[in-house]
């Protein structure tokens, strides 16, 4: 079944499947068909967004458990709700985590059973490492860790098993080497004969087959005989406390005394015999060995496309799916993936939807049926297309969230505003420069050890062939850095058959940017890229090298591109910060209309199911504050002059740090924005005051330290970080902040008067164009949240039942009807106006699916003086129609009256909408108003806007 709209929930230990059950009433009348919900297996305990899974084979307790969730599903049931999952094959938890497979890892390496299921390179460049797993888990380094006692060895007599204690994490030993190190110790005053039963089962342990052994048979034997001779120790501690207590004795003998340097031998000679070495966290970015979600430690890789592997980790998923309980599918980080294109084919195969249930739609490239609904969290670039190929009905929406965002961005003003920044910031530089040099500083930084693998990889493929042996370890080193910094997308899809022409030419691109001011070097960027588009030599020695490099780099461009652009460069480059959002780019500085509607009639044939989306959990800014701040980009004289008078009026709030003054023009440049962008509707006590203070505090060191120019989250700088929070106090002080509050507090009101127009037209957008709209949490009303964890906060459910029901109260049939809807514009500020929006425009989805679903789309031509300000379009399937209407620079459209709306003869004038021809009668399903055409198909904009800023026409 294809949704007809999805509303996502963030579960987490403070909001469960209880609670989520509580509001479906209000989400079916709201008119959604999908709960669209994050990860709901077991998690690391207290995660706050379920990503960090450690069970993909049962239901989160913090969310419920079991229980709760059947409870959720019987009631999602019961209001005639479906449920669609998003799920993580990319990574797990670990580290820390309690991750039984990884655990399993930990304790008998390369001999674990699930040894190959996590990305791990076994055989790095560094020989300290063969055959082990660095393990960034200690808060200093190793040394001073272990002489402080901060790793202590245990054992654990209920299941026979010996630990290490580090921090408050408990990680395997080996129990091999963990008897050979107890038998070797001292033992002074033992009694002999009790201890026959502990030296039989020590002699067995120590026989077990090295952790380096990675063959079948050792791999059986190390996991059934280490089941058995646990068991039996522990049964053995049971029974005999006197040997529990000798071997408690020895253990606590291999801990070393501190202060003794030399009572830590034993001990660090047990952990170097480990499959695993305990690490300062801070040498994670140059050493670690395994692939990471980004540059996050705790959470590592999975090998995805091994079949054990993929059954594993969707069993649970699967069944869930095949009882009905779960009918759609969302896919998190699917570029991390060796193969996705493989992955959603074998996923699209393994599903068995219950027999009762149709089919989700077909492939619009193949015309296969599709058995489940599926859409995937991939970024798209500007000029990018989701390969066709992909059996996915579209992405979860970050690329219509970032076009139709700037629909409403007035591109005349770009010159202007790249001018005022550059002035303000003293900042010259571009923001191609400024996202090269990201990728780079990640690169060299959290990524390096990825950029190792990678080298050393590509090295032996160069040493295997004579014509490519003279290549150096250090100059492909480069080549990789200087080739993954220009690439122009987050990865390409090369495999067996090499690569398409698409992947050519994004590797063209990248070559190009790497090779352009090179006079060294070249042959080692030209070698790496031929390798990335041809990765099939003739013999299988080096077929296998290439492919292996190949895929490794492709998984890692991903990684640079998050870290280096999108949690660096959009922290850098602040010229309009609405821009700066995951599957934006900040060059793109606004778009025509005709472009959209190229891209939306585009949707319609290609991916008409693909979700539209506004707000997401990823955003690091909520719609309506990207609303806002598209406005701004309409006022560039008045934001130039508004900048002068806020920094002459806060300059003595700043402080000296480091010769410089803090905070930099910069980050005051992007607290502005921000204060615009997100000042709440209400500030009606000091507590509320005091709250908004700390979330921008909260978030301005957050865009600080991402921004790594002043401070960082590796290398934080107190006396910046205190400089700043000291300057946010300062300028919002109803006292201090006097001045500057009384000029700003009415520039922001006026500014949010014209966002809320472009709100309701983004809305009105997502809600009509082709495609599947989905709401974030709480995102029905004026949603004003920042990035995570702003964004995770507990939503007010109970005043948006009370907003709708308010709002489905206006009975549309009566005479009154349009006078009641336009007093909605008359208190914009509660949010009903978009909530009245929503809930209509869903009610007429629900009366016509065919239509939403499967509607042709076409664009409607206006004439008249107002053309440049009105979107327009009709979606028609057989003798159903409707057409939706919104405005657009709204700045501009109103010749900058905050005062008025975009209603009626005095702003619209003479600007006519042509309509199509078959139909002659329409009703506007947002204010009832009815519209009979005369001969011409045609209507005039100032009555079809006559009593609200935006209007949904059903063919009647």
């Amino acid at each position: 079944m294809i949704p007809r709209a999805t509303y996502r929930l963030q579960f987490h230990r403070g909001f469960t499947f209880a609670d989520a059950a509580a509001i479906l009433p209000y989400l079916a009348r709201l008119g959604v068909s999908h709960v669209y919900a994050s990860p709901i297996f077991t998690a690391r305990p207290g995660s706050t967004h379920g990503y960090d899974v450690i069970d993909p084979t049962a239901i989160n307790p913090e969310l419920g458990g079991e229980d709760g969730y059947a409870a959720f599903v019987a009631a999602l049931a019961a209001h005639g709700l479906a449920l669609m999952q998003d799920i993580v094959p990319n990574h797990m938890a670990v580290l820390e985590a309690q991750n039984p497979w990884w655990h399993d890892v930990l304790k008998h390496g390369r001999a674990s059973r699930h040894a190959d299921w996590f990305d791990i390179e076994w055989t790095p460049a560094s020989e300290e490492l063969r055959d082990k797993v660095l393990l960034p888990v200690l808060e200093s380094p190793y040394g001073d860790a272990l002489a402080r006692g901060v790793i202590v060895a245990a054992f654990d007599a209920d299941r026979g098993t010996f630990v290490l204690r580090v921090g408050g994490a408990t990680l395997p030993l080996d129990p091999r080497e963990a008897a050979r190190a107890i038998d070797a110790l001292p033992r002074p005053g033992e009694d002999a004969a009790t201890l026959v039963g502990w030296q039989a089962l020590a002699a067995a342990m120590a026989s077990l087959p090295a952790t380096s052994d990675a063959s079948d048979a050792a791999r059986r034997t190390r996991a059934a005989r280490t089941a058995t001779l646990e068991a039996s120790l522990a049964e053995l501690c049971a029974r005999e406390p006197a040997v529990r207590a000798a071997i408690e004795r020895r253990v606590a003998r291999l801990n070393g005394t501190p202060g003794d340097d030399a009572s830590f031998d034993a001990l660090h000679g047990l952990l170097k015999a480990q499959p695993y070495r305990l690490a300062y966290w801070r040498v994670a970015g140059d050493e670690i060995n395994y692939r990471r979600f980004f540059d996050v430690n705790a959470l590592a890789a999975l090998r995805m496309e091994r079949d054990d592997v993929f059954e594993a980790t969707h069993a649970r998923i699967l069944a869930m799916v095949a009882r009905g309980e779960v009918a759609a599918l969302r896919v998190d980080h699917p570029d991390g993936l060796a193969d996705p294109g493989a992955y959603f084919a074998r996923l699209q195969r393994a599903v068995r939807p219950p027999a009762e249930a149709t089919h989700a739609g077909v492939h619009t490239s193949t015309g296969r049926p599709l058995p489940i609904y599926l859409v995937v969290e991939k970024i798209l670039a500007e000029d990018e297309a989701l390969p066709g190929s992909w059996p996915v009905h579209g992405t979860t929406g970050y690329d219509f969230a970032a076009l139709t965002h700037a629909l409403f961005v007035d591109g005349a003003s770009a010159a202007r505003f790249e001018r005022l920044y550059r002035a303000f910031t003293r900042a010259d530089v571009t923001f191609a420069d400024v996202a090269v040099r990201a990728r780079r500083a990640a690169m060299r930084s959290a990524l390096a050890s990825d950029v190792v693998t990678l080298a050393t990889r590509l090295t032996r493929l160069a040493k295997a062939d004579r014509h490519t042996s003279d290549h150096t370890y250090l100059g492909l080193h480069e080549a990789i850095v200087d080739i993954a910094a220009h690439f122009p997308v987050y990865r390409t899809y090369a495999g067996d058959g090499g690569a398409s022409a698409v992947d050519r030419a994004v590797v063209d691109t990248a070559l190009a940017g790497a090779t352009r001011h090179r006079i060294t070097g070249r042959a080692a960027c030209d070698f790496v890229a031929a390798t990335l588009v041809d990765p099939l030599p003739a013999d299988t020695a080096r077929r296998a090298l290439a492919h292996a490099f190949v895929t490794r780099f492709q998984q890692f461009t991903p990684p640079v591109m998050a870290k280096g652009v999108e949690d660096t460069a959009f922290y850098v480059y602040n010229r309009l910060v609405s821009l700066n959002d995951v599957g934006s780019d900040p060059r793109r500085f606004g778009v025509s209309a005709r472009a959209w509607h190229a891209a939306m009639a585009a949707r319609a044939r290609r991916w008409p199911h693909a979700l539209l989306a506004s707000t997401t959990h990823d955003s690091k800014r909520a719609e309506d504050v990207r609303a806002r701040l598209a406005a701004l980009a309409g006022m560039p004289a008045e934001w130039r002059l508004a900048l002068r008078r806020w920094r002459r009026l806060n300059a003595h709030h700043k402080r000296h740090v480091d010769d410089h003054m803090a905070p930099s023009a910069s980050d005051e440049y992007l607290l502005y924005q921000t204060l615009l962008g997100a000042w709440p509707l209400a500030l009606p006590d000091a507590p509320a005051r005091d709250a908004w203070r700390e979330r921008v505090q909260r978030f301005m060191l957050k865009a600080a330290r991402e921004a790594k120019l002043h401070t960082s989250w590796i290398h934080p700088h107190a006396g910046y970080e205190d400089a700043l929070t000291r300057f946010i106090d300062a300028i919002l002080d109803p006292a201090s902040g006097a001045a500057f509050l009384e000029d700003f507090v009415p520039a922001q009101a006026r500014l949010a008067r014209f966002g809320f127009c472009n709100g309701l037209a983004q809305t009105l957008l997502k809600l009509a164009a082709p495609g599947v709209p989905d709401f974030y949490q709480g995102s029905e009303l004026w949603d004003l949240r920042l990035v995570d964890p702003d964004n995770r906060g507990p939503v007010d459910f109970g005043a948006r039942e009370a907003a709708l029901a308010d709002v489905q109260s206006i009975d549309l049939d009566t005479p009154g009807a349009p006078a009641r809807v336009r007093a909605l514009c008359d208190t914009l500020d509660d949010g009903r106006a978009k909530l009245h929006v929503i809930a209509r425009a869903l009610a007429m989805r629900a009366r016509k699916p065919d239509l939403f679903a499967g509607g042709g789309y076409a664009p409607l031509r206006a004439t008249g003086a107002r053309t440049a300000h009105v979107v327009a379009f009709t979606r028609t399937l057989g003798d159903e129609a409707l057409i939706a209407i919104v405005p657009r620079l709204v700045v501009r459209l109103l010749d900058g009256h905050a005062d008025r709306l975009p209603l009626g003869e005095d702003v619209w004038g003479d600007t006519t909408l042509a309509l199509p021809g078959a139909w002659r009668r329409w009703r506007n399903a947002l204010t009832g108003v009815s519209l009979t055409l005369d001969a011409a198909p045609q209507a005039l904009l100032a009555d079809v806007l006559a009593d609200f800023p935006v209007a949904l026409l059903e063919a009647a």
